[in-house]
């Protein structure tokens, strides 16, 4: 595992596709980020060039910016606990971030996952909303496009032991061809402080709608 992933993992919280930071230490997390990886700090400008991601299997691709760091994880238990890992067969094909402010972040997330063939979204939001409360947060999901194989919603996160964190975000559940009595699910999540939201929106969007299936 890389230093930076290491020096990451210390101070940041991921599961599955919710970005829970850790409240405490993040500023001084967030200029020691910016020197490691080159991560232009707020209000400097940076290229607004995107490139493409295909995860490992080929199945699905998308396109973000280039400012957006890539980060390794080689040890998924550290991020979500063994026994969803376990029972969903949970990967994290893509982890990115965006300094948003001195001591904020966005997150891109992309995660795959593998259900009974004819569970649906609902399934889906019962398996994130499960994992996430048994850590205290509470989640709002707002489907906006909802079709057989594909649905585009708005999620709000909010702890209930710290009324100032609200996190919110945008997202796409993409279902591929079932195999058998199984089926891939694949979650794209473009996450960050709903107070920062406006600083990331239009990037949001357009990582979202390139979200693609390829088989």
């Amino acid at each position: 595992m890389s230093k930076l992933t290491k020096f990451f993992l210390a101070f940041l919280i991921i599961l599955l596709v919710f970005p829970l930071l850790v409240m405490g230490g993040l500023y001084f997390f967030g200029k020691s980020l910016q020197k490691m990886s080159g991560i232009a700090p707020e209000g400097e400008p940076t290229e607004s060039l995107t490139q493409d991601f295909i995860i490992a299997n080929g199945k699905l691709k998308l396109e973000y910016p280039s400012d957006w760091m890539k980060i390794e994880s080689e040890k998924l238990g550290q991020i979500i606990p063994p026994a969803y890992i376990e029972k969903y067969n949970i990967q994290l094909p893509l982890i990115a971030l965006k300094v948003t402010g001195g001591e904020k972040f966005a997150q891109l997330i992309i995660m795959e996952l593998s259900i009974e063939e004819k569970k649906n979204f609902q399934e889906i939001v019962n398996i994130l909303k499960e994992i996430n409360g048994e850590r205290g947060w509470e989640i709002e999901i707002n489907p906006e496009t909802v079709e057989e194989k594909m649905v585009v919603f708005t999620s709000k996160y909010k702890h209930r032991k710290n009324e100032y964190s609200e996190i919110y975000g945008k997202e796409k559940v993409l279902f591929s061809q079932p195999k058998e009595t199984q089926k891939k699910v694949y979650i794209i999540s473009v996450l960050g402080w709903t107070e920062d939201w406006g600083k990331i929106r239009e990037e949001a969007r357009t990582i979202i709608s390139s979200a693609r299936l390829l088989d």
